[in-house]
């Protein structure tokens, strides 16, 4: 799914309890600390086309930060951490699992797997493709339902 479809789903499906916002932040913090610390620099001296670049182009370290950060075995830890130092932190978390769930069936095995029970196994589904035409606005369609349907019942609750 795209980085900023994760951070949607995870603000309006987590923000209700939390904040909107950081529930959107930790939606994006996946990709966002396994693809910034290599393509900024890059971005930065001109080199664009990183952004479109292909998983066998990243070096390996991106990879491993990948994996990691879509681990539900570690964001299970951080999850239990965040929880025992504020529970509004650990509840806004969920959206960094929630990402992860959305990138098991929508990533293919050539295309960044997502390797969800990393360190303890390599095991991944061999998805459809986030970018493929039904996928992507399908999920585009779903959000804006959603959006929609919560706007209708912001407005109800104002009105009684």
């Amino acid at each position: 799914m795209d980085v900023i479809s994760h951070g949607i789903w995870g603000g309006m499906l987590l923000g209700k309890r939390t904040n909107f916002w950081l529930a959107a932040v930790f939606g994006i913090l996946p990709d966002a600390l396994a693809f910034l610390p290599y393509l900024i620099p890059r971005i930065l001296a001109g080199e664009l086309s990183a952004i479109l670049a292909r998983p066998q182009i990243y070096p390996p370290w991106v990879l491993t930060v990948y994996n990691c950060t879509h681990s539900l075995v570690i964001a299970g830890m951080i999850f239990y951490a965040l929880c025992r130092i504020r529970l509004d932190l650990g509840l806004a978390f969920l959206a960094w699992p929630l990402h992860i769930l959305f990138d098991i069936p929508t990533h293919t095995a050539a295309s960044f797997p997502t390797k969800f029970l990393f360190p303890l196994s390599h095991l991944h589904c061999n998805g459809i493709a986030w970018r493929t035409g039904y996928i992507f606005l399908g999920n585009w369609l779903a959000i804006a339902i959603l959006y929609l349907l919560q706007a209708a019942r912001m407005q109800i609750a104002q009105q009684q």
